[in-house]
């Protein structure tokens, strides 16, 4: 276990943690970075079992684990060759680092390590792009909160992003009618979200009216948006309940 997620769980984790493996609404307070840390840290020490999404086995909040279990996978080395050249990689450079800098390198060689043993189980030929992808999509259908919020970005740099461990090229020039599929879900996802009230859905809500995949383009309510997530941030931070 990395000396990380140690820490964390001398800190304020134990109550995320439990939060994350609760069935109930994610109460409104609980910023999505915490949440992921700590669904993540859970992760590392409970793998969640591989089922096939549309197993009964599979409700919602398993769904999401597996998008974010194949989702760290795909930034994690996949071979014993590649876990080499990282370290190698980290050494190069902890030769000429001292301090707090030498302290991130070292993290970083340990975490290294740690996610590739936990992505051992996952067999070289299975894209972890595309599991994700499945897996999120399931977690929307299932009406995930923070799925719905999350999907627009998520899904939307796993479509783009080429397989930085194997090589692939983006998933959407393999295939190109993911991109219809992906609107369809996004545009879901996120009405899903506003109606939640979760105060991340307006940040999503502007970067997807500003990128005209899901949405019609739109400048003036992008900026809207912005000025509501902003708002809401601001509310959160002085306790209040934000805006209606």
């Amino acid at each position: 276990m990395a000396r990380r997620a140690q820490q964390l769980v001398k800190t304020r984790q134990p109550e995320l943690r439990q939060l994350a493996g609760s069935h109930e609404p994610l109460p409104r307070h609980v910023r999505m970075d915490d949440y992921k840390v700590a669904l993540w840290f859970e992760i590392q020490s409970n793998p969640p079992r591989l089922e096939t999404p549309g197993d009964p086995a599979v409700d919602a909040e398993m769904a999401h684990r597996q998008y974010l279990y194949y989702g760290m996978c795909t930034m994690a080395p996949r071979t014993s060759r590649q876990v080499d050249q990282r370290l190698e990689r980290i050494a190069d450079r902890a030769e000429r680092a001292g301090g707090r800098h030498l302290e991130a390198l070292e993290f970083r060689a340990d975490q290294t390590m740690d996610v590739y043993e936990l992505c051992l189980p996952i067999p070289l030929d299975v894209d972890c792009r595309e599991e994700a992808l499945v897996c999120m999509t399931e977690a929307v259908r299932l009406s995930h909160e923070f799925a719905q919020v999350q999907y627009y970005e998520k899904i939307m740099g796993f479509l783009l992003r080429s397989d930085p461990s194997l090589g692939g090229p983006p998933l959407v020039m393999r295939n190109p009618e993911l991109i219809w599929e992906f609107r369809a879900t996004a545009s879901r996802a996120l009405q899903g979200a506003l109606e939640n009230g979760h105060p991340e859905t307006w940040l999503a809500m502007s970067r997807a009216v500003s990128d005209r995949v899901a949405f019609p383009k739109d400048p003036i309510l992008a900026l809207a948006y912005a000025r509501v997530a902003g708002l809401a941030a601001g509310a959160r931070m002085s306790g209040s309940s934000g805006p209606e």
